[in-house]
């Protein structure tokens, strides 16, 4: 059973994958995994004790050099320096430079805006629920494993204008259509 259901997953991929030439390949969409790593801050983007979250992003190609691009993420967990949990979510949109490109691999630059919720939910009472607006300038690459199927790895630092707040990763899979 466990096969069959892989089996039909990696169906499912490769088919998606090979309708890129038929269909525009300007827009993407994709999945992520990411980390954030804070920076010591009195602006903390997450208290989460280990603030691993996933998200979806989607692309569009405005020319042969730059995208734009928004992605939306999901964080939870226990908090670090006090009980409690934190429920955070955060989109960001952003441009994309691809300076160079190959065949397979297109490094490129980012920059953009990111939007955070962050709910706090204190074991002691107290709740609150905070928004704050970041600057997000990035870099990062996508390998091409297949015509519309690429692995994407990208790492951002965030920044409230005037304070470095800490850096995130993330780890994807994105798909032309």
């Amino acid at each position: 059973m466990k096969n069959r259901k892989m089996f039909i997953w990696m169906l499912a991929l490769l088919s998606l994958s090979g309708r890129s030439v038929a269909q525009s390949p300007d827009f993407s969409v994709g999945i992520l995994s990411s980390h954030f790593h804070n920076y010591k801050s009195d602006q903390r983007v997450s208290d989460i004790r280990n603030p691993f979250g996933y998200g979806a992003v989607v692309g569009c190609r405005l020319n042969d050099a730059l995208s734009l691009g928004f992605t939306g993420e999901y964080f939870s967990g226990g908090m670090e320096h006090r009980p409690g949990d934190e429920t955070a979510y955060r989109g960001s949109l952003s441009f994309f430079v691809f300076p160079v490109q190959s065949f397979r691999l297109k490094p490129y630059l980012s920059a953009g805006l990111a939007a955070t919720r962050r709910t706090v939910e204190n074991t002691d009472g107290g709740d609150t629920t905070t928004n704050r607006l970041q600057i997000r300038e990035g870099v990062g690459v996508d390998f091409a494993i297949l015509p519309a199927m690429s692995l994407n790895f990208d790492v951002a630092a965030y920044s409230d204008g005037l304070k470095f707040l800490g850096l995130a990763n993330s780890f994807g899979l994105r798909f032309a259509l």
